[in-house]
């Protein structure tokens, strides 16, 4: 109860020093710097806060670019889960696919776009399309690195009772790996979010991007920056619903009590698979 209490504090003091560096800036490149572009460069929270409320907080585009952002990134974090346990499963298809994985995520967002919307010919298949691309990698790398990261004693205990590969990822390896997958997880939903909203501002007649395009063109930057918040805002608690997430899957990984029992019965676990060598 108390370190949630710190939590919540440490993050209202977050909330608080950003607003006041906004602020500032806003306010030094206004009144101090003279600067005549100092309202569209960095308008005052306070016009941005107001064009929020008059808005309705966008709430039909923020539904548009988070329901494909959210599909996309469960698409993703299923696909990589998988592809992370069959490579884990063959060193010849990690050797032949990690590379062309890797050379995936350097083609840029605003490249995908064609790319995938030539193949779907759907605007909003696209952006849950790409939304998932996004997310597929961090997953998979970061579910292959926690499978790999079981002790081999503990795998040759369960394969000396007779277990196979099935009973040893359902009881063994994946559950080890889940950590990995929650941290790759967690760079992901932010990464889709963006990538909506990116995307969105590409075409389409809806969404978080294409309010921002629509304002941007017609001056409307009181609008275009309110979007710009709610977006960040989103992204952010995108991880925040992926750690609570993490905490309900794997209290054992916050709670130092049951981390403590947990280690060591993985302990006594490969002090009994080398006994029995």
């Amino acid at each position: 109860m108390l370190m949630n209490r710190k939590k919540a504090i440490s993050a209202a003091a977050w909330i608080l020093g950003v607003a006041l560096f906004w602020e500032g800036i806003a306010h030094i490149l206004s009144d101090v710097a003279k600067n005549p572009t100092a309202k569209q460069a960095l308008p005052a929270l306070e016009v941005i806060l107001r064009s929020l409320f008059k808005n309705g907080f966008f709430l039909g585009d923020l539904w548009v670019t988070v329901s494909r952002a959210g599909i996309g990134f469960l698409l993703g974090v299923t696909l990589g889960f998988l592809f992370a346990v069959l490579i884990s499963l063959s060193n010849l298809l990690e050797k032949v696919a990690y590379p062309y994985l890797l050379l995936s995520q350097m083609i840029p967002v605003l490249g995908l776009a064609p790319i995938f919307s030539t193949i779907l010919r759907d605007n909003g298949a696209t952006r849950i399309a790409i939304c998932a691309f996004l997310t597929f990698f961090p997953v998979t790398t970061n579910t292959l690195a926690g499978l790999k990261a079981v002790e081999r004693a503990q795998k040759d205990l369960l394969t000396s009772y007779a277990a196979g590969k099935p009973t040893v990822y359902i009881k063994l390896m994946v559950p080890a790996s889940l950590g990995s997958l929650f941290s790759g997880a967690k760079i992901a939903a932010p990464m889709a979010v963006t990538a909506a909203v990116i995307v969105d501002s590409l075409g389409g007649q809806n969404g978080l991007g294409s309010r921002m395009l629509y304002a941007l063109g017609g001056g409307i930057l009181d609008v275009f920056w309110a979007c710009v918040v709610i977006g960040a805002l989103t992204g952010i608690l995108s991880f925040v619903l992926v750690g609570m997430l993490e905490r309900l899957v794997m209290p054992y990984k916050f709670d130092k009590s049951l981390l403590g029992i947990r280690k060591k019965a993985v302990r006594e676990t490969g002090a009994a698979a080398e006994a029995g060598r």
